[in-house]
């Protein structure tokens, strides 16, 4: 496994902080619109339905997690090709 370290845009495995950012807030947003339809949907009492707000975090992690194990695995294991005809990776 190679150290962090700063490349360039579009190489396989780079992280910005909008990304992640970006990532966690679309976790976020999914578990926002679970709860919401929860809501709409659910002949349950309030006390259950705010327990499922719970969902909100719990998206916005697996938002963050899920984009930084495909980011490791980019890193780690996909194919980089080098184009001769435009000198890039």
């Amino acid at each position: 496994m190679m150290l962090p370290q700063i490349v360039q845009h579009g190489v396989n495995g780079g992280i910005t902080s909008l990304g992640l950012l970006a990532a966690t807030g679309g976790g976020a947003l999914i578990g926002l619109v679970f709860f919401l339809a929860g809501l709409v949907t659910a002949k349950c009492e309030g006390t259950i339905a705010l327990k499922q707000l719970l969902l909100l975090p719990m998206g916005a992690f697996a938002g963050l997690f899920g984009s930084l194990c495909d980011s490791l695995l980019g890193a780690n294991m996909q194919y980089s090709g080098y184009c001769v005809v435009r000198k890039k990776v």
